[in-house]
């Protein structure tokens, strides 16, 4: 049974200042999908294969569904380069 989390996705290290968005999401939801609402909040661009996803200290991916026990997301993008 789908229940509605509220959420809080922490960005760090995209642009100049660090950013806090919250949305209410099922809980069946992707990490993905949580990411591409927050790139339409925020008119940013992610590459998501180029982040980290972390929850409670803990890795997570863009096409892991989303834990009833997450109730925040943190962002890092992955260095570019060699």
């Amino acid at each position: 049974m789908e229940k509605d989390i509220q959420i809080r996705v922490k960005l760090f290290g995209f642009g100049n200042k660090n950013r806090l968005v919250e949305l209410k999401v099922h809980s069946n939801t992707k990490i993905k999908e949580i990411i591409i609402n927050v790139v339409k909040i925020l008119n940013i661009e992610i590459d998501h294969d180029e982040i980290l996803i972390l929850c409670n200290g803990n890795q997570l991916y863009p096409d892991d569904n989303i834990s009833s026990n997450c109730d925040e997301l943190e962002l890092f993008p992955l260095a570019l380069g060699g």
